[in-house]
């Protein structure tokens, strides 16, 4: 692993650096993305972290560990005396399935270059933004810092970016039931610094944009709550007066609340404890409002008979059906909205970011389906297949 020239460190870390601070090339790559869970806010991710330093002048580098003749690397037990230390910010829990490689390579000045390889999984804790579930864009965010103040190490990038990049995901496996990358900015990242614990800590800071795939809920919950809640209007075949009789409008209307409450805990299961209301909530919330105020204007028929004449009864049917229909329209645009909206905020985001925008990840959805090509068309993409 020969570098061609010197790394250089960001702008914005070398007034906090001093002279001897140890420069660590970082290539992360990113393996798999395991799983995305919205109840807990936790995603699950494989990397392989590869760090390269040059040796300090204090190792020993000679002796039972040296290099054996003619090799660069050291046998399979051998650990440099000094290595970088670094951790995964926001984990739940440790990290697993950790496996770790150390060796050496000499360079043509005879100086000598250390290197780390660890591959790991971590389960990483992540406040989801849904407010426009289930059209919601998530940005996992992967934040891996060194345990050493910037003035003692920092993460630079290799100068053979090319062979070894800052982030690299373009062979990750994110094929996920759920969830498929965002086709425009799949992932992006930067190379920064954070405090923590008093110290400034070089960081690698890595968003991986996560598009819910809203097809299940689509139909599963939304069309099954739209369905259920148009059908108020059968009640108007009824008789009006016929309040205590079974099968009258008002036991119609409220075996059609029952069925929207079991719905409703349904949803709740899929989405953890939040303090606002989500794009799925609000609809949920209309198609009760539809069907109290459909409930009470019956039980105002029985109540008072003039309301129940031909003429007024045809009435609210019609107002009825046009409000109703009105709510529809309201709600797609909304969505609609919303999706354009949080897709912004991703974009605004990658703005300070090294951005990634190719299509090239095995796990990316490249043919969308019908109902995601009529979204694009609304958003002004066109409509057009990836």
């Amino acid at each position: 692993m020969q570098l061609t020239q010197p790394p250089r460190a960001p702008a914005r870390m070398k007034s906090s650096m001093k002279a001897d601070a140890i420069a660590v090339c970082a290539s992360l790559r990113v393996m798999d993305v395991v799983d995305v869970d919205t109840v807990n806010e936790t995603f699950t991710i494989t990397c392989e972290l590869l760090l390269n330093w040059q040796a300090p002048a204090s190792e020993s580098l000679h002796g039972e560990n040296g290099l054996v003749e003619g090799l660069d690397r050291r046998d399979k037990d051998w650990r440099p005396e000094w290595w970088p230390s670094w951790e995964v910010f926001g984990l739940s829990g440790d990290l697993e399935s950790v496996r770790r490689e150390y060796w050496t390579t000499k360079e043509e000045e005879g100086k000598h270059r250390c290197s780390m390889s660890t591959t790991f999984t971590a389960k990483i804790v992540e406040k989801m933004d849904l407010e426009e579930f289930p059209f919601d864009v998530e940005d996992l965010t992967v934040n891996v810092r060194l345990a050493h103040d910037i003035s003692e190490a920092y993460f630079v990038k290799f100068a053979d970016e090319e062979r070894y990049p800052l982030v690299e995901m373009r062979d990750a496996d994110v094929s996920l039931s759920e969830y498929f990358p965002y086709p425009d900015i799949p992932y992006n990242f930067k190379l920064t610094k954070k405090r923590a614990r008093g110290e400034d800590r070089s960081t690698i800071l890595l968003q991986i944009n996560m598009v819910r795939s809203q097809r299940y809920y689509f139909f599963n919950i939304i069309a099954i709550m739209l369905l259920l809640s148009t059908s108020m209007v059968c009640s108007w075949s009824m008789d009006p007066a016929g309040l205590d009789v079974q099968g009258s409008r008002v036991n119609f209307d409220l075996n059609l609340i029952l069925a929207a409450i079991a719905f409703k805990f349904v949803l709740s299961g899929m989405l953890p404890h939040v303090s606002y209301m989500t794009t799925l909530d609000a609809y949920v919330f209309a198609c009760f409002l539809m069907l109290f105020c459909v409930m009470f204007w019956h039980a105002l028929q029985g109540a008072f008979p003039r309301l129940s004449e031909d003429d007024a009864d045809k009435w609210s049917l019609a107002v009825s059906v046009v409000i109703w229909f009105l709510v529809n329209v309201r709600f797609g645009f909304y969505a609609v909205k919303s999706i354009g909206i949080r897709r912004k905020e991703i974009e605004a985001q990658c703005s300070s970011h090294d951005v990634f925008t190719g299509e090239s990840l095995r796990g990316l959805r490249i043919k969308k389906n019908r109902s995601e090509r009529l979204l694009d068309w609304a958003l002004g993409g066109g409509g057009k297949n990836d």
